[in-house]
């Protein structure tokens, strides 16, 4: 096992349940006390799993088309970094661009900073 299979396994793992909108598998792939930051922010937006199953469940269940697509994964030690087309997010169905930077610790996703 290389030394980003845990973080890749975790990120490739939660982006398959946030397609699937499955909350509970979502959340599994997350660190208890994990914390999402939009980057340059000092404080999280998201702080703890049940605070990520709070603002992540409803927009899985209010969001049928919501389905995120990797365009650039980059893996290096404990880092991720996907380049993502979110489609589904948009109110006027345009695509989201976004780039997520996840930090993994073992199997889970202990951080992840967003740029949109």
């Amino acid at each position: 096992m290389t030394e980003a299979a845990g973080p890749l396994e975790a990120v490739e793992g939660q982006l398959a349940a946030y397609n699937a909108r499955d909350i509970e598998a979502f959340a599994a792939w997350f660190a208890e006390d994990v914390e999402l930051f939009r980057l340059g922010e000092s404080e999280p937006f998201v702080r703890g799993r049940a605070q990520l199953v709070e603002r992540y469940g409803p927009m899985f269940a209010s969001r049928p088309d919501l389905h995120a697509a990797i365009v650039h994964r980059a893996a290096h030690g404990r880092f991720v970094t996907d380049e993502e087309e979110v489609r589904g997010l948009d109110p006027e169905g345009g695509l989201v661009r976004a780039l997520a930077i996840y930090e993994g610790a073992g199997r889970e996703i202990r951080r992840v900073w967003f740029v949109r």
